[in-house]
């Protein structure tokens, strides 16, 4: 490979993961900075409830300053293969093959450990959410009157959402969510009638689900609307047409179906990191050879 070829192909690299670099340090500048304007957009929850979810747990700011991080790696490597590549330095071209290494390393020890403790991983989420739920999950009338605090409101609203998304219902066990502490500590009269079970956990009529989604839940606020919402209206009652599934296992089915295009990217990131790496040396014994021959 000649000289001119190695550092056409190095800069395009660079170029590339300097754009991708650029993407997710402003993504990450912006969950840090309008995280309140993010979760509003995506219409889950309102802007109350987000902040307190989010200044609690801290798990979105996490996630905007891994991207920071991720970003600003990713333009110090762009930076160093371009640089390296236009001014034929060996040094900074050295530095670009050690940091993207050292990325790739990264990457490869991730998917390790994520497939090694995958079972861990979802047995944890199972007893998160069961603990949640336990906690914090109040049946209907309470989540509705707003006597309650703004973090049983947000657990509450979620796990509605989760429970009506995924058609799932409880967190280890189908219908465990029944038996959770706050839900049968909290206000569970219902025109009269006493819910047994949480309400999103009944079969929705699919044509009724985008409504249902979008009210995160609050919408049934007679039995008028369980007749007409509900396949069995009697379900929060009575149990029938419950939903038969947990909604961890329903998330992680959920993930399994659209995990492909995920793996098919990541694999072809982590392909042209190699090649990158590879160009890079050849481009380092390149200049080594035509500064002999000069």
């Amino acid at each position: 490979m000649t000289v001119s070829l190695a550092k056409l192909v190095m800069i395009v690299f660079s170029i590339f993961y300097l754009l991708l670099g650029t993407t997710c340090l402003g993504l990450g500048i912006w969950i840090v900075v309008s995280k309140s304007e993010l979760f509003r957009f995506i219409n889950v929850i309102n802007h109350a409830e987000i902040s307190s979810a989010a200044n609690q747990h801290g798990l979105f700011l996490a996630a905007g300053y891994i991207l920071i991080i991720t970003g600003s790696s990713m333009l110090l490597v762009g930076c160093c293969g371009y640089c390296g590549a236009i001014k034929e330095s060996k040094h900074l071209l050295a530095w670009y093959v050690i940091l993207m290494g050292l990325g790739l390393g990264v990457e490869v020890a991730v998917a390790v450990i994520a497939g090694v403790f995958q079972n861990h991983i979802r047995t944890s989420s199972e007893l998160g959410m069961f603990d949640l739920q336990d906690r914090m999950f109040v049946a209907m009338p309470d989540y509705q009157n707003g006597q309650i605090s703004e973090d049983k409101k947000t657990v509450t609203m979620l796990i509605n959402y989760l429970q009506i998304k995924f058609e799932c219902c409880g967190a280890v066990v189908p219908g465990d969510i029944a038996l959770s502490s706050s839900f049968l500590e909290s206000n569970g009269s219902y025109d009269g009638r006493q819910l047994t079970f949480p309400v999103t956990c009944c079969q929705v009529r699919q044509d009724q689900k985008p409504a249902v989604l979008n009210s995160r839940g609050s919408i049934f606020d007679s039995l008028d609307r369980l007749n007409s919402t509900l396949v069995d209206a009697d379900c929060p009652f009575t149990g029938n047409t419950l939903h038969t599934k947990t909604c961890i296992s329903s998330i992680v089915s959920f993930s399994n179906r659209h995990a492909v295009p995920i793996i098919v990217i990541a694999s072809l990131v982590a392909f042209c990191e190699v090649i990158g790496v590879v160009i890079a040396c050849c481009l380092i014994r390149d200049i080594n050879s035509k500064r002999l021959v000069v």
